[in-house]
């Protein structure tokens, strides 16, 4: 039971969220968060917060971002995700210093997931989840021109209807796990006439649990991810400059759980070379999650 408890709370913790990043910076990750939905018949509230930094050809960006999520349960195979973002961003230009900044809510999201198979042996279980989902244009969206010293890309909202997809697999022996993430982010034309590119992340997790006391649950974990993001079309109808790329980036994190709460904090790096014109720095987040 323990090692469940700790399974679900730390995917609930390590879950990489978009909101209002892909339309900082074009290189966001997705809007659902994944892995948010593993602990299945328990229904939640968390708090999220994110420090990310990227170098860009014209500029350096920098976002703190606080996502307050709610999440419920509908059965132990059903659950549904509501989520809403406040970011701040800066962005300084390389060529003479001046700045600009974004400060506000960002784009709503709303999610549902299904666990599609599962098996549990005496010291082994496994699991495969699908979800889907949409996000709304509630984040502001402001028409600049596509020369602007301070792009079109920079924005606390993508002003479109995009569709979220994500595939989740978990693999647990004794206090051991292994999950793996795959997800995927559907950009529209706001009528704006602008296209944020459409995104893709692949996750490779591994942790271990140990016990802390009779009541609480210490976790140590590793990541390696991979984020492949398409390059943004402006109205003009080509690329937008400075958008696109790949980037791997590894982690560390550690976590602390109750039977009511968690506190996870991670770090996360770029591990290999970056391709594209914006480059990922280091990212820094913090959880908090409160089981009703």
């Amino acid at each position: 039971m323990k090692f469940k408890i700790g399974l679900s709370i730390l995917l609930l913790s390590v879950s990489w969220l978009r909101s209002a990043a892909c339309d900082v910076c074009s290189c966001g990750s997705m809007a659902f968060g994944m892995g948010d939905f593993t602990n299945q018949g328990r229904s939640l509230i968390n708090f999220n917060y994110q420090l990310k930094s990227f170098q860009g050809p014209l500029s350096q960006d920098y976002f703190h971002q606080l996502q307050i999520s709610g999440i419920w349960a509908l059965s132990n195979n059903w659950q549904v995700k509501l989520s809403l973002p406040w970011m701040y961003a800066e962005r300084e230009i390389n060529d003479d210093g001046s700045r600009a900044e974004l400060n506000g809510p960002g784009d709503l999201s709303l999610s549902l997931q299904k666990k599609v198979w599962s098996w549990m042996g005496n010291e082994s279980s496994h699991s495969l989840y699908l979800s889907a989902g949409i996000q709304a244009p509630t984040g502001k969206f402001e028409d600049r021109p596509i020369e602007s010293l301070i792009a079109p890309s920079f924005q606390r909202g993508s002003a479109s209807w995009d569709f979220l997809f994500s595939l989740q697999y978990e693999y647990g022996w004794k206090d051991y796990l292994l999950v793996y993430q795959a997800a995927h982010a559907q950009n529209t034309t706001n009528h704006y006439e602008y296209r944020f590119g459409d995104q893709w992340l692949n996750s490779l997790k591994a942790a271990r649990n140990f016990e802390w006391g009779s009541k609480g649950l210490s976790m140590f974990y590793l990541s390696l991810d991979h984020q492949y993001l398409m390059r943004d079309v402006n109205k003009r109808g080509y690329y937008q400059f400075g958008t696109g790329g790949s980037a791997w980036l590894a982690g560390l994190g550690y976590q602390y759980s109750s039977s009511k709460w968690s506190l996870t904090g991670q770090y996360q790096f770029p591990g290999f070379a970056q391709i594209g014109d914006y480059q990922s720095g280091n990212q820094i987040s913090l959880s908090f999650n409160y089981f009703l």
